[in-house]
């Protein structure tokens, strides 16, 4: 009588085992594949924000190195004719005559949540114009964009909540930006600033009517040659300036050079941006979640001689 064969395979606890260990190797791979994708994200956000930011300094220079900036409180002097007047003596006033001619930032009061957890309510930069004679620039600031951290106090009535740039194309039509975040226009007569100017020299926060928006406008008289440029487009890193700030023009009587100073933070929109709590810009807020690896933030400062000067 001849033997039944034995069949020969895994056990049940040795197939248990070999389960166990495969799980555990995917699982790890996974994660490694993570972590790799993590600093890959991370490390093109950094490289997008510093050569963006390199990009934004070139281009401030090219506007400002080529033009003549002339005496700046001649500045004061074209757009306010009656020398006794108010908004005259306001623009000469202080260290800086002119200088709403060449910089405007606009503050807004808004609540932030510290790292403590308590809610303080401080006045933060929500937008902007930069005049230099040559090309104007208008911007917004992150926090108009991230609407999980930026929290106007209502309090006080109407508040800000975007930025509205109208204008008169080449061909004659009226049109309007409502979604940028830093535009370039052809501008060598600073119309920008001075239209946005009240007749005592106070910046004037025009809002549109039936919405929260300022409105910035080029006099109806005038038409760009040029369409706006936006600077930083938008990508699969949008980034967004969360300050700038120009400094008050150190000028030669004797040469009429002028030396601009000036900074501003680039940093991306998303992954938890938080530059004015206690200065942890990349952690992210306790409002919302956002993953750390999409966040990068740079300060740039930089100085521009017009009038035939240079980048330092």
């Amino acid at each position: 009588m001849k033997k039944k064969g034995i069949k020969k395979g895994f056990t049940l606890i040795e197939l248990s085992f070999a389960i166990l260990f495969i799980s555990t190797l995917l699982l790890t791979l996974t994660l490694i594949a993570s972590e790799i994708i993590s600093i890959y994200r991370k490390g093109y956000a950094i490289k997008t924000v510093n050569s963006v930011g390199r990009d934004l300094i070139d281009d401030f220079s090219a506007s400002l190195s080529g033009i003549n900036p002339g005496k700046l409180s001649s500045l004061c002097e074209g757009h306010y004719s009656d020398v006794s007047s108010d908004g005259y003596n306001n623009c000469m006033a202080g260290t800086a005559p002119g200088m709403k001619f060449i910089y405007q930032q606009f503050t807004e009061r808004i609540k932030v949540k510290t790292s403590s957890g308590s809610i303080e309510t401080k006045d933060y930069p929500y937008g902007g114009i930069f005049c230099t004679g040559k090309y104007s620039y208008i911007y917004k600031t992150g926090f108009l964009k991230n609407t999980e951290y930026y929290n106007p106090d209502t309090s006080s009535g109407s508040y800000v909540n975007n930025i509205i740039f109208t204008y008169k194309a080449s061909d004659g039509s009226a049109q309007e930006k409502t979604n940028f975040s830093l535009l370039k226009i052809d501008d060598p007569k600073r119309l920008l600033c001075s239209n946005n100017l009240s007749d005592d020299y106070n910046t004037e926060q025009n809002i549109k009517s039936g919405s929260n928006s300022q409105l910035i406008e080029l006099p109806e008289s005038e038409q760009l040659s040029e369409e706006p440029v936006e600077l930083l487009s938008k990508s699969d890193t949008e980034l967004a300036l969360f300050n700038f700030y120009i400094a008050p023009p150190a000028q030669t009587s004797s040469t009429g050079k002028t030396l601009y100073s000036a900074s501003f933070i680039l940093a991306t929109v998303s992954g938890g941006v938080d530059i004015m709590t206690n200065e942890n810009y990349c952690t992210a807020p306790m409002t919302y979640g956002s993953d750390f690896s999409y966040c990068a933030i740079n300060k740039f400062n930089f100085s521009i001689q017009a009038n035939g000067g240079g980048k330092k």
